[in-house]
C-alpha cells in the first residue's frame, strides 16, 4: 500500500517537460508551470471552484494532448497542488513561507492558510479603494512629504526591534537557575508567555526637561515632533507587521498627573498575517 501511494504521489508531480501532456485524459488535467509539467485530478481541482486554477479549467477546459500553461515558480507549485488535495501546506523550509504567501494571493486560495501548522491570513488589497481610504492616504501622504527623514527613521527603529528581540533569543539555551529549581519553569497561558518571555521594544518618544519648572518636550523633534506625526509612525509600524502600544512615561516632579509619552513595539507572537505588499507588488515568479 505504501508503494502503490508512493507511485500515486510521483504521477501526481511529473518533474521532466518532455513527459506527454494529457489534459483531460481520465479525469486528469496536466499544468505547464515554467516548462514543468504537473499532472493531478481535475476533481480536485474542481473542489475549490473560487480559486484561479478552478477558474482556468472553467474557462478555457482542458483539451487531450494539451497541458493548461501556468506563469508561476515551479518550484513552489507542487506546494500549491497539496493545498487543493489536503487543504494546507507543508514546506521544510521556513523561509519560503514569505513566497508561498504571494503564490496563495496569486491562486486565489482562501483568506486564511495553513503552512507548517500555522494559520495565516490574506489581505490582498482592495482593488478600488473606497473615497475614505484616499482621503486617509493623502492626509499619510502629506504628513510624511514633509518628513525628508521617515524612512531612515522607520527603518532606524526596526532595526533597534530586531537588536531587542536577538538579544532577548540569546538567553534561550540558559536555565535561569535560583536555590531551589529554575526562575521560570511554573505553568502559564500562551498570551503570558508571549508578553512576559518577550517584551516590546521601548522608546522614549517625550519626556520632561531638564529643569523641574519645564514642560514636556518631545525627544527627537527631527522626527516625532507632533501627535500627527505621531498616528502616521504607529501606523507605518502596524502595517508592516508590529505590535504597537503608547504608554506614559515619568511624571514630572511638580506635576504628577502628567507624563511623558513612551512607544512599545513588539511582535504579535501569537498570529501571523500575510504582509499585503507582497500580494500587490510581487508577482508569483519573485
Amino acid at each position: 500500500a505504501v508503494a502503490v501511494f508512493w507511485l500515486q504521489r510521483k504521477s501526481t508531480h511529473m518533474r521532466s517537460p518532455m513527459a506527454e501532456a494529457t489534459g483531460g485524459q481520465n479525469g486528469t488535467v496536466t499544468f505547464d508551470v515554467g516548462g514543468t509539467l504537473f499532472k493531478v485530478l481535475e476533481q480536485t481541482i474542481m473542489a475549490h471552484p473560487s480559486t484561479l486554477l478552478a477558474n482556468m479549467l472553467e474557462d478555457i477546459g482542458t483539451q487531450p494532448g494539451k497541458a493548461l500553461f501556468v506563469d508561476a515558480n515551479p518550484e513552489r507549485f507542487g506546494l500549491i497542488l497539496d493545498w487543493y488535495r489536503y487543504g494546507e501546506i507543508y514546506s521544510h523550509v521556513d523561509g519560503l513561507i514569505p513566497a508561498l504567501l504571494r503564490d496563495a494571493c496569486f491562486f486565489l486560495l482562501p483568506d486564511v492558510v495553513t503552512i507548517n501548522g500555522r494559520s495565516f491570513t490574506l489581505r490582498p488589497p482592495a482593488s478600488n479603494p473606497c473615497p475614505a481610504v484616499k482621503v486617509r492616504e493623502a492626509m499619510t501622504s502629506g504628513i510624511t512629504s514633509a518628513w525628508p527623514t521617515f524612512e531612515r527613521y522607520v527603518n532606524d527603529l526596526i532595526k533597534q526591534v530586531k537588536d531587542h528581540y536577538l538579544t532577548l533569543a540569546s538567553t534561550a539555551a540558559t536555565p535561569r537557575e535560583r536555590d531551589d529549581g529554575h526562575e521560570d519553569a511554573l505553568a502559564c497561558c500562551r498570551e503570558q508567555l508571549a508578553s512576559e518571555v518577550f517584551p516590546p521594544k521601548e522608546f522614549v518618544l517625550s519626556d520632561w526637561g531638564s529643569f523641574t519648572d519645564s514642560w514636556v518636550r518631545w525627544a527627537d523633534p527631527v522626527n516625532v515632533c507632533t501627535r500627527e506625526r505621531l498616528w502616521v509612525l504607529i501606523t507605518e509600524l502596524e502595517s508592516r507587521g508590529f505590535e504597537c502600544q503608547l504608554v506614559p512615561g515619568a511624571p514630572s516632579e511638580l506635576l504628577r498627573n502628567f507624563h511623558g509619552c513612551k512607544l512599545h513595539v513588539g511582535l504579535r507572537l501569537n498570529e501571523q498575517h500575510c504582509p499585503t505588499a507582497p500580494c500587490r507588488e510581487m508577482g508569483p515568479n519573485s
